[in-house]
């Protein structure tokens, strides 16, 4: 910035700092980069830098890593097609997305070092780029980030061994199966479904829905000394409603990190979603009372439209039961 101002060269905060970052501490290189950006004259922006500095948008890869976590194989596919048309390069590209994974890692693995240390000393971040970095890695769990990071690492090998598949094809077939994980069985793909398991058990998942035209089951033999549990009661839907199951199961992980108490509520229950109104069923009244009475509607409310990509807001009902003994907490007040 200073040699900038000296040779009066407009130049932006953001684009003096991608300058720094490509350079990698070389004083030479940023200048020779600074001197390339400012040759035809105008304010030196960031548009310009990442054009002329052989790196790849970080807007790109942001969408990217959005399209992963949505598992949108539609958006995946045509951001690499656009990639492909503009002549870029993919071991770049991938070079790219695996620095960003890397933030992602550490921005999960030291969440409680001081936040500007983090933002400057660590990751070398813009005050926009870290809360940008800092929505999306709420989309992940840690064991997904490894797991992706290995995928990505295991394409660029390909490509830089040209081991029989062209760039384009190797970043797709990559983040195609970094949206199936199931798919995959090495080490980390299993870690990384384990996790969710594991949060599962411990907040709970929606039932399967069972599709209106499915074929009816047998019913089973009756066994008179083990009644059927009832299914909990929910007010009725208007007629021409879009009410849906919603699974909150990466939501309420990602909100047990701020609030581990609040989440504990949330154990077992389920949700629907209706309208952009996400309500979600607790066991108890004691478990509604906290719920209501904390900011949990808030906070579940945007994880829920970070994850989603919708506006959604988050009301806390009671599961009703048929016969269900009576709570001790339910008259504590």
């Amino acid at each position: 910035k200073y040699i900038a101002k000296e040779e009066n060269i407009p130049l932006e905060d953001d684009a003096a700092h991608l300058i720094a970052r490509s350079a990698r501490g070389g004083m030479r290189d940023a200048i020779s980069l600074l001197e390339t950006c400012s040759a035809h004259g105008g304010a030196v922006d960031l548009q310009r830098v990442e054009e002329l500095s052989g790196g790849i948008s970080r807007k790109t890869i942001e969408e990217t890593v959005r399209a992963v976590a949505g598992k949108d194989a539609q958006a995946i596919l045509s951001l690499i097609a656009r990639f492909y048309e503009a002549s870029g390069d993919f071991s770049v590209y991938l070079a790219d997305l695996i620095e960003y994974y890397r933030d992602m890692t550490v921005f999960k693995a030291v969440r409680d070092m001081p936040r500007e240390e983090l933002r400057v000393s660590i990751l070398d971040l813009t005050e926009g780029e870290y809360e940008k970095m800092s929505e999306l890695c709420a989309l992940f769990r840690y064991e997904t980030l490894l797991y992706h990071i290995s995928v990505l690492d295991e394409a660029l090998l390909k490509i830089a061994g040209k081991i029989g598949m062209s760039g384009r094809v190797a970043v797709e077939t990559a983040l195609l199966r970094m949206t199936i994980d199931r798919l995959d069985t090495t080490p980390a793909a299993l870690a990384a479904r384990i996790a969710k398991l594991e949060d599962a058990l411990m907040y709970g998942a929606p039932a399967p829905v069972q599709p209106q035209n499915a074929p009816a089951a047998a019913a089973a033999p009756a066994v008179p000394d083990r009644p059927a549990k009832a299914a909990p009661a929910r007010a009725e839907t208007p007629a021409g409603s879009a009410e849906r199951p919603l699974d909150v199961v990466d939501a309420v992980h990602v909100y047990s990190k701020s609030d581990p108490a609040g989440a504990s509520f949330l154990s077992g229950a389920k949700a629907t979603l209706n309208n952009g109104t996400a309500t979600v069923y607790v066991q108890s009244a004691f478990a509604l009372k906290m719920l209501r009475n904390g900011n949990a509607g808030e906070m579940l409310g945007r994880i829920l439209t970070a994850q989603k990509g919708e506006q959604i807001t988050v009301r806390f009902e009671m599961q009703q039961t048929a016969s269900k003994p009576a709570d001790a907490l339910n008259d504590l007040e």
